[in-house]
């Protein structure tokens, strides 16, 4: 194993941070994908089937990862958005609020199905981002578990 070579506090602090940083944006970006769409899934798809239309879900849907966007606002910072359009329709907000549905459209869809706040608060409740984080930093050699 590489020996790290730091002379003062500062290095050690940097050093640290992109490990920490490399981490969050690869395994805690991905945990933080998949809980999101877990949420859709149980939180939107399950709740309702519809009967007019034929969702595209891994197709460019809601729950396709391709249109889940990761952002990294800094080092310890990302941000997750689900992009999916329908032509002009931003479907997730539509989907969070319950406005834009067609005239008629049951309850369970106009009240909004909110995946999104679901997906922070079960995110708060678990350590999945505290072992995504582990995972990560000892893929790059730094093992944690002992801490």
């Amino acid at each position: 194993m590489k020996q790290l070579d730091v002379t003062n506090w500062s290095q050690l602090e940097d050093y640290l941070n992109k490990k920490i940083a490399s981490a969050l944006k690869n395994e805690g970006a991905e945990t933080a994908r998949d809980e999101m769409q877990t949420h859709i899934q149980e939180d939107v798809y399950d709740v309702y089937t519809p009967i007019s239309y034929e969702r595209r879900m891994y197709d460019d849907g809601l729950i396709d990862p391709r249109n889940i966007e990761i952002l990294m606002h800094n080092d310890n910072t990302i941000s997750l958005e689900n992009i999916a359009y329908d032509g002009e329709k931003n479907v997730p907000l539509i989907v969070e609020t319950g406005n834009g549905y067609f005239r008629g459209a049951s309850d369970v869809l106009t009240r909004g199905r909110k995946f999104t706040e679901a997906t922070k608060q079960s995110l708060r409740k678990s350590n999945k981002l505290e072992s995504a984080l582990a995972k990560g930093l000892k893929r790059q050699g730094l093992d944690i578990s002992s801490i």
